[in-house]
């Protein structure tokens, strides 16, 4: 499928716009707030509601989680094979997870740590390990080991999710967590400006992706909703010493109500896609959304698409590291508690080939999360 290269010239300078507004936004006036830290995000505060304790604090804490599909042909999830950061990837497979988080707060200087441990590896894997430093008034550095600053739907905490399975387009394009640093700012009208620099990606199927620049700008529209734009730029390093480009540019519009959510994200990729070890552009899109009917129901739809190569198809073989492909999901999210994640969900999604044999799959997803 060839892409309109008009559509990628206006999404281009779309996503030049935003990011220069906010930049100038921010840098013609000084934000007199404090920036809270969520997982892959920052937020704009009133310096009182910012403030950490003085005398320094620990907290711990932690999350169990059951996931269980009978889809024959389940998403991929940080495309690994082989099972590491991969969800209900087996047919009526039930999976349990145990993570445990530890946090240190003194001001507004904050680390973080979070590890999981994965009873079908039988193997503690390091998520995060940062620190939030402070540089002044609406700004701060964050060092260590972190989610990249990219989009909306994986950069978020997974308590975040709407849907079992995350996107397409974000489990190819999305590299997920690696060590590095990024400068974060934040004015008092909620904008938001973050830049840096991230090394040893290491949660894909393939070799890590080394020394990528990323630059994200969020400019809020409204109290309840934002538009965002974000860029990535760097190398996938090959096993035979070659590297390949990695050029992906996003957008994404959130809006949030009392009873409503709405997630949307287009990314467009130039170079390695996170699926095959080869040079090509991708595209993709999704729209969610969750209507919040009482305190312990939430109804969700979710609609995907994602190509992962733009300009070769396979059309004897269904194959979907080169095949269009379209996802619905249809959702029920019961929460025990919205203080803490402690939810279950329940999904039932199709995924329709667009390219190639029509081969439809269809299933369905649960997971129970209880965080303490």
């Amino acid at each position: 499928m060839v892409l309109d290269s008009r559509f990628v010239k206006i999404a281009f300078g779309v996503v030049a716009i935003t990011l220069c507004q906010v930049g100038f936004v921010w840098a013609s006036e000084p934000a007199p707030i404090g920036i809270a830290s969520g997982e892959g995000q920052i937020t704009a505060q009133t310096s009182s509601s910012s403030k950490q304790p003085s005398k320094g604090q620990w907290k711990i804490g932690g999350k169990a989680e059951l996931e269980y599909s009978n889809d024959e042909h389940p998403t991929i999830v940080n495309n690994d094979r082989g099972g590491c950061d991969t969800l209900m990837y087996e047919t009526d497979k039930l999976l349990p997870q145990f993570e445990l988080n530890a946090q240190y707060l003194k001001d507004d200087f904050k680390f973080y740590t979070k590890a999981r441990y994965r009873f079908d590896k039988k193997k503690i894997e390091l998520l995060d390990c940062y620190a939030n430093v402070p540089l002044g008034e609406g700004a701060k550095v964050t060092l260590g080991r972190f989610k990249t600053r990219f989009g909306i739907e994986k950069s978020q905490s997974s308590s975040k999710y709407l849907t079992c399975n995350a996107s397409a387009v974000t489990d190819s394009l999305y590299l997920g967590r690696a060590w590095g640093a990024s400068f974060e700012f934040a004015n008092k009208d909620g904008d938001q400006l973050m830049l840096g620099l991230m090394n040893d990606h290491n949660e894909h199927r393939f070799t890590s992706a080394d020394n990528d620049i990323f630059v994200r700008g969020i400019k809020r529209l409204s109290p309840h909703s934002t538009l965002g734009a974000s860029v990535l730029i760097g190398q996938h390093s090959l096993s035979d010493s070659h590297s390949l480009p990695i050029q992906r540019f996003g957008l994404d519009y959130q809006l949030k109500t009392d009873n409503l959510r709405l997630d949307s994200e287009l990314i467009y990729s130039n170079g390695y896609n996170g699926l095959e070890e080869i040079k090509s552009r991708s595209c993709g899109w999704y729209v969610g959304s969750a209507y919040t009917l009482n305190k312990n129901v939430d109804l969700v739809g979710f609609i995907d698409w994602y190509d992962p190569n733009l300009d070769v198809c396979s059309n004897d073989l269904f194959n979907d590291e080169l095949n269009a492909s379209m996802r619905y999901v249809l959702g029920v999210n019961y929460y025990f508690s919205r203080q803490k994640e402690r939810r279950l969900m329940l999904n039932y999604e199709w995924k329709i080939p667009m390219e190639g044999p029509k081969v439809d799959t269809e299933g369905f997803y649960m997971r129970y999360s209880f965080e303490f």
